[in-house]
């Protein structure tokens, strides 16, 4: 186990007792946490060994390693894999889309992690550009740039919300504003619970050009504030537990924004902040703040493309933790040989103060692979392993 300790433009790597392989030879029952993970299977049948695009979904409760242990959502949801477009979960559900060439509407699924059942909706086909979706109380949210509303005069296009309620088959519309949109223009949308953020940049290739927060309240579905970012600067958009939102820039021009005041407030954080600028959120790693430590990750290439590793910084102190497992061999009991574990997708667990990491065996052969959770501290030391029966691509807490 390896940790590395971030100071100002340097790496200083400094190494802790490793744990050996043989500390974990048998599965372990002892989770601090339960999750649930969203995956792939891995199928030896097909080529010697290939992983499936249809989701599967694993929970965990504490119990022994059990292989028969998930559950297909595609089958559960009756999802075409040929239509399968993309996905988006949260603690309370998942929201799986289908598009379909020639087909005249989208569709939705989605399953209540809290009840497990499972809504259809079907959307009439429109025409919409740089779009994306998620969930919130049972409602999906469809946010898109209107192509049909562009405005030759002033190179503005709408930008919209459709919001569908999978309950009563009810679909509202709100108009988020116009923008001017060109092939340099960029609109990064965070999704915090009550709260949706919508970073606007007239041009992202010009730290100098127009840029907008808008901020929106999805319980009363309006906009409720719009603030222009006044440094010059390229932003990280990161959430914070409390609904609250950070503005990370890559030059040293960081905000917050109070949803309570609507005060946009220029904050002052020590050490390499910047380095955390770059957009890296995704479903496998997450970015949030909670009481003024940030959450997220870094991307490397070795030891292997799209490696992932977790970092804790400390916004008030600029003090960093990078979480390296790499070198943590491990073998369970059902494995055939040890392995060093890949991470494939992480999140955070602050009650008690743990990282969970869904992980991979690295550069073996398809007869040998595996894959698990480890339950990590803060500091780096790995708690606890134990093995799933899907490949992770996201874990829920």
């Amino acid at each position: 186990m390896k940790k590395l300790t971030l100071l100002i433009f340097a790496f200083l790597l400094f190494s802790c007792d490793k744990d050996s392989a043989d500390d974990f030879e048998n599965n372990s029952s002892n989770s601090d946490s339960g999750y649930t993970v969203i995956g792939n299977y891995y199928d030896l049948s097909i080529n010697g060994g290939t992983q499936s695009r249809e989701l599967y979904e694993h929970v965990n409760n504490g119990a022994e390693y059990d292989s028969r242990n998930y559950v297909n959502l595609f089958t559960e949801a009756s999802v075409v894999l040929p239509n399968y477009e993309d996905y988006y979960a949260d603690e309370y559900g998942i929201t799986i889309m289908e598009n379909a060439i020639g087909r005249n509407y989208y569709t939705f699924y989605y399953k209540s992690f809290i009840t497990n059942e499972i809504l259809k909706y079907d959307v009439p086909y429109f025409n919409p550009h740089d779009w994306s979706y998620w969930h919130y109380q049972e409602k999906i949210y469809f946010q898109y740039s209107d192509f049909d509303s562009f405005n030759s005069n002033d190179g503005t296009t709408d930008f919209k919300i459709k919001i569908f309620d999978v309950n009563t088959n009810n679909e509202t519309e709100l108009n988020i504003g116009k923008f001017k949109w060109s092939a340099n223009s960029k609109f990064e949308t965070l999704y915090n619970g009550r709260y949706t953020y919508f970073l606007w940049y007239e041009d992202r290739s010009n730290p100098l050009a127009e840029k907008l927060l808008t901020v929106i309240d999805l319980d009363n579905v309006e906009v409720v504030d719009i603030k222009t970012v006044l440094k010059d600067d390229s932003y990280n958009l990161v959430g914070e537990r409390n609904g609250n939102c950070y503005l990370l820039g890559r030059y040293g021009g960081n905000y917050q924004y109070d949803v309570e005041s609507t005060n946009l407030l220029e904050i002052n954080i020590p050490g390499e902040a910047g380095q955390f600028q770059a957009s890296f959120k995704s479903k496998r790693n997450p970015q949030i703040v909670i009481d003024d430590v940030f959450f997220g990750s870094r991307t490397g290439a070795f030891p292997g493309t799209g490696a992932l590793y977790p970092v804790i910084f400390n916004l008030k102190t600029g003090e960093s933790i990078f979480i390296d497992v790499f070198e943590d061999i491990t073998k369970f009991e059902s494995d055939e040989v040890e392995w060093q574990p890949l991470v494939e997708c992480f999140t955070i667990d602050y009650e008690n103060k743990v990282v969970l990491l869904g992980v991979s065996s690295y550069s073996l052969g398809g007869q040998f692979k595996s894959q698990g959770v480890f339950t990590v501290d803060f500091e780096g030391n790995v708690l606890n392993k134990q093995k799933i029966p899907i490949l992770p691509i996201q874990i829920i807490n």
